[in-house]
């Protein structure tokens, strides 16, 4: 690991340690591995590489927090940008409707503006005591009235009279139960009629006059 490589702890204990395995190799050369001076070579070497281990696991855990601390950072960091997002998103938002608040507020006071102009205008025209008006033609009187008209009356009345008197005829032929001819007669009975008797001159009878001699019967047509 270059954190390992860089360290200069690290570095001094591999320089010793390299020391330490000449001198070693120096000693098994010329007293042999089983003299007190190689197994005390030895176990400075053991000793050596031992704190080398002991070093490089410590700046792995350090490593590895710090690489926890960095992610809980970048986590929280995430966090804060999303919520920044949301912010200005939230912002913007308001922002717009800001604007078209403005626009509304802008309109209004354009359509106020027209209405005071038009109403100072106004104003302004009532108090002028010229006026625009100006006379083209003069009216002239006509020589016929316009109505009544007598002769389309007189019509009309001729007309609806007529209707009118056809009506109350026929209403008071409709509502006469009297009898004239034989049709009437065996329509209202039903019955057909046998015989048919003459009209009878009652005057001459009356001042004794011989009356005309009655016709015979004569059956009528059924």
């Amino acid at each position: 690991m270059p954190e390992v490589l860089q360290n200069p702890l690290i570095a001094e204990l591999k320089s010793t340690l390299s020391d330490a395995e000449a001198k070693r190799s120096d000693i098994a050369g010329r007293l042999g591995r089983n003299h007190p001076d190689y197994q005390a070579a030895e176990a400075e070497v053991s000793t050596l590489r031992a704190r080398i281990a002991q070093e490089t696991q410590k700046i792995a855990a350090s490593l590895g927090s710090t690489t926890q601390v960095n992610l809980r950072r970048e986590s929280d960091l995430q966090q804060a940008l999303e919520a920044q997002k949301k912010l200005v998103l939230n912002l913007k938002h308001k922002h717009d409707e800001a604007a078209d608040l403005e626009n509304d507020v802008q309109t209004a006071q354009r359509d106020l503006d027209a209405v005071t102009q038009r109403f100072a205008l106004s104003n302004l025209e009532s108090q002028a005591q010229q006026t625009k008006l100006v006379q083209l033609t003069t009216a002239t009187e006509p020589f016929e009235p316009s109505s009544p008209k007598l002769l389309l009356n007189l019509a009309a009345g001729i007309i609806l009279g007529g209707i009118l008197g056809v009506a109350v005829v026929l209403l008071i032929e409709r509502k006469d139960p009297r009898v004239r001819e034989d049709s009437d007669l065996v329509q209202l009975l039903g019955v057909p009629i046998l015989v048919k008797i003459s009209s009878v001159n009652d005057k001459k009878r009356r001042y004794g006059k011989s009356a005309e001699p009655v016709r015979a019967l004569e059956p009528s047509a059924i």
